[in-house]
């Protein structure tokens, strides 16, 4: 990943985990639709869309995807560093 969102560690990744718990309540399961709804709040006016940061927060164990269900994965396996 080269965005400037995951290149520039850890203050980047520091900002998907924020975000990652500011949407996603832990426990709970989400569809794609829901994820895209609640991701595309945090790139109006910006330079990334939504699916890109979809992307970035999976990548970076943020939210786990099975089988088009997504989750808020567990703080202890988030990559920070």
């Amino acid at each position: 990943m080269t965005d400037a969102w995951c290149a520039c560690p850890p203050s980047g990744k520091l900002v998907l985990r924020h975000l990652a718990e500011r949407s996603f309540e832990a426990g709970r399961e989400y569809s794609e639709q829901e994820v895209n709804d609640r991701l595309r709040v945090w790139c109006e006016g910006g330079g990334i869309d939504h699916v890109t940061l979809r992307r970035y927060l999976v990548d970076l164990h943020h939210l786990d995807r099975q089988d088009g269900v997504y989750r808020r994965s567990p703080e202890d396996t988030a990559l920070l560093d």
